[in-house]
């Protein structure tokens, strides 16, 4: 094994036969990698807790993806009468995470991984630096679209760091602590948009073919069961997530009438059971070895303990590609599993604004005609009481309500939908092992 690449403190394994069969365990080669122990490990573990913490302090409360931007979205309803742009908070910085996981995974597997870190660091500071001094909502979003271009190598980042760092039984213990830190048409436009990406994604694919080996995603990655199975469970669990994320604090201030105090409060059931379940698998994964049963497990409880259910499955994806891939394929398989959970939170916060807009302005037209819908939506959600004539308001809230309820059953469907994907995960153990389950 080689030294450290540069001054970063990732591993780089160059004396090791990396061209191993595809679908042998990663352990294969963990009995001649020397990684860091003590001092060092913990320093590189503090540093990156500290890091994907920078991440959580922009935009969360208690370790919740997006918990603490989303308590503000209201407030900043307010601010800028921009009720209708809601669901671009959310996806302006979701589809740039996605749209460069990718990108990130391979500068990480080809150049020095502190530098691309450091760098990743320094964007999502810039976008943070606009989106604090945003004159209007235009500005809000472009700074949440940079800050998401760096947020795609920070955590990811953190992850790959890990696999180069440390043992792989001992991998959970780590990314669970990581998560649990993380966890502190008609229209002719549309139309349009829609050739270009069919046109686009098309070209995508033919080089990937092409390029093999040397593509952004090789297609023997992509064919590991465990790689498909996971991207798709982890496209599902963001998609429910980060609808709830963006969508929930605002049926907390709008329907019950709280401030965004008391819906950070009001949430803290959820939170902290993410966060304590996530430690909780990790820690049971590195003692037992076997992930799949916790995404399983996590599908059910999204339905009925839904910070439960995702804290036991959000880091289960990123261990099962570990596990199968080669130590120089981790970084892509990583980004992969990231770029599915971010593509799937970019793409149904919009998915959800889109309901809640129709379902708000055909409810209102419908039962309370004496509101202009223009009207309720700008008007903010905390300030709702305030633009809405008194004699309306009872049941301006219950279409606000009914609109909401319908983004949520979003939210449910994707959760269920993740279990296809857990149950067709491949049962490997982190110790090496390899059992056999018949998929009826």
């Amino acid at each position: 094994m080689s030294d450290l690449q540069g001054d970063s403190p990732t591993l780089r394994m160059s004396s090791l036969n990396e061209d191993k069969p595809e679908g042998t365990l990663a352990t294969v080669n963990e009995d001649a990698v020397v990684y860091p122990k003590g001092l060092k490990l913990f320093l590189i573990a503090l540093a990156l807790c500290l890091s994907v913490f920078l991440v959580a302090l922009d935009s969360t409360i208690i370790g919740m993806i997006h918990y603490r931007q989303a308590t503000a979205i209201p407030k900043i309803t307010d601010q800028f009468n921009s009720l209708d742009d809601v669901g671009w908070y959310g996806s302006a910085y979701l589809l740039t995470t996605a749209a460069f996981q990718l990108l990130f995974g391979r500068f990480y597997s080809f150049l020095s991984m502190k530098w691309v870190y450091i760098a990743a660091i320094s964007i999502f500071e810039i976008g943070s630096l606009i989106c604090g001094v945003a004159p209007n909502s235009t500005a809000l979003i472009v700074g949440r679209a940079i800050a998401g271009l760096g947020s795609a190598g920070i955590f990811s980042g953190a992850l790959i760091i890990v696999a180069n760092t440390v043992e792989l039984e001992r991998r959970p213990i780590y990314m669970g602590l990581i998560a649990a830190t993380y966890g502190v048409a008609s229209d002719g436009r549309i139309i349009a948009l829609l050739v270009l990406f069919g046109v686009f994604i098309s070209i995508f694919i033919g080089i990937q073919i092409w390029k093999q080996d040397m593509a952004t995603v090789p297609p023997r990655i992509l064919k590991q069961r465990s790689i498909w199975s996971g991207m798709f469970f982890a496209l599902c669990l963001g998609s429910s997530f980060f609808i709830l994320v963006y969508f929930l604090p605002i049926w907390v201030q709008a329907i019950k009438g709280v401030t965004a105090v008391k819906s950070g409060i009001d949430n803290l059931p959820m939170i902290l059971s993410l966060v304590i379940s996530s430690l909780l698998a990790g820690g049971i994964i590195t003692a037992m070895g076997y992930y799949t049963p916790f995404m399983i497990i996590s599908s059910i409880f999204m339905a009925v303990l839904y910070g439960l259910g995702v804290g036991l499955g959000m880091q289960q994806p990123i261990i099962a590609a570990q596990t199968v891939l080669s130590l120089k394929d981790i970084p892509t398989g990583t980004s992969l599993i990231m770029f599915s959970q971010t593509l799937g939170g970019a793409l149904f916060v919009s998915v959800g604004q889109n309901i809640f807009t129709n379902k708000l302005t055909s409810g209102l037209v419908r039962n309370v005609p004496g509101v202009s819908p223009a009207i309720v939506l700008n008007a903010g959600a905390t300030s709702l009481r305030d633009a809405v004539d008194p004699q309306y308001l009872s049941a301006v809230i219950s279409v606000y309500n009914e609109a909401l309820v319908n983004v949520f059953y979003v939210s449910i469907a994707m959760a269920g939908l993740s279990l296809a994907g857990a149950l067709a995960m491949e049962w490997r153990s982190i110790k090496g092992q390899n059992i056999e389950v018949a998929m009826g």
